[in-house]
Parts: C-alpha cells; structure tokens; sequence
C-alpha cells in the first residue's frame, strides 16, 4: 500500500480481508455487543473489504461476513478459510499449544 494511501490513523484503501479479534471499544451506547459488532462490520463492508473475520473469545466463535452472502457464525475449533488455499483453526492452534482457552 503507498503510504498516500493512509493517514495516521487509517487506511484509504481496504484491505481484501479484516480480521477483528473480540470487542475492545467503548460499546455502552449499544444494547448489545453484537449490535455493535454488526454495525461496525457493515461499516467495513461498506468500504470495500471483501471478508471480515471476527475472532469472538469468549464464546469460542468465529464470525465471517460477506458483503453479498449470509454471515456464518462456527465454532472456533472447525476450520475457517481466510482465502483461497488459505485456512485456520484457532481451536485446533491452541489445543496444540496446550492453551486453557481452548
């Protein structure tokens, strides 16, 4: 990305893919965090990234949202395809790294 194509803040050009690890803002306006988390993903939406990815940890969930298909919510322990030919599995990553979150 040329660096004309940010400010000191953020970007001007979207990325193809965002991913958002759980909710780390100011949500008291919102009666619930996923209302926020819906907002803020058509926000994204909206300006031209392709695929939003959030990582929800408390819940052990993975959410990805497409700007013209049905949002999928799964379980953080099936495998999540980033893009073509690329994939994770934060439950499988973290069972084998011997994590309590798992």
């Amino acid at each position: 990305m040329p660096v004309k194509a940010s400010d000191q803040y953020y970007a001007s050009v979207a990325p193809k893919i965002q991913i958002e690890v759980d909710v780390d803002a100011d949500i008291e306006d919102f009666e619930l965090p996923e209302a926020y988390i819906n907002l803020k993903t058509e926000k994204i939406l909206a300006f031209g990234v392709e695929k939003v990815i959030w990582i929800l940890s408390e819940s052990k969930k993975v959410m990805i949202a497409t700007k013209d298909e049905n949002w999928q919510i799964t379980n953080w322990h099936k495998e999540i395809v980033i893009s073509e030919g690329l994939y994770f599995n934060i439950g499988q990553y973290l069972q084998a790294g011997e994590s309590p979150y798992a």
